[in-house]
């Protein structure tokens, strides 16, 4: 007897859980049957570089190299000190490029480091500032935003580009 009313127990519990399922998904914006306010994703790049890379880039050609990839305001981001830099910071926004680059179907030489800039806003959150032909590019691409995520560790720098459309008309 224990264990039928066990199991008429759990099929009843199995019954409420399916049930509080299909409400919460009636719930929920259903953004993935095409029904949807959001942008549309037009790429997603992501990029891994190793801190010591530009750690020997920037002893061997200091200046040349840091101002040929990286625009005054990125190197004022990651300055420390009258001449130092934080490499970390310089490989996850050397990354960020490249992932800009790979969302928006291009690569080196196509586009130039300069013409992708990764900045901070005042709370710390890294955004990106298109120009030249990264601009020109993301204009007949239909992109309207990048979003850009960076992360490092010790030796290693991560980051991920997302390209969005527009929202769709009407929406805002």
């Amino acid at each position: 007897m224990a264990v039928r009313s066990e199991r008429r127990a759990s099929a009843a519990g199995l019954r409420g859980a399916e049930q509080d399922k299909d409400k919460a998904s009636a719930d929920r914006t259903p953004f993935l049957d095409g029904e949807t306010d959001m942008p549309e994703v037009l790429g997603i790049g992501l990029d891994l570089v190793e801190v010591v890379r530009i750690e020997r880039a920037v002893a061997r050609w200091g200046d040349c190299f840091l101002s040929r990839v990286f625009t005054p305001r990125e190197i004022a981001d990651c300055s420390v000190g009258r001449d130092g830099f934080r490499s970390e910071a310089l490989a996850a926004r050397f990354a960020a490029k490249e992932a800009v680059f790979k969302a928006l179907g291009r690569g080196r030489p196509d586009l130039g480091w300069l013409d992708v800039e990764v900045l901070k806003d005042a709370a710390g959150k890294p955004g990106v500032v298109l120009s030249g032909r990264a601009l020109v590019l993301a204009g007949e691409l239909g992109v309207a935003r990048v979003l850009v995520s960076l992360s490092h560790l010790p030796g290693l720098a991560a980051a991920q580009a997302v390209c969005l459309g527009a929202l769709p008309s009407g929406q805002g």
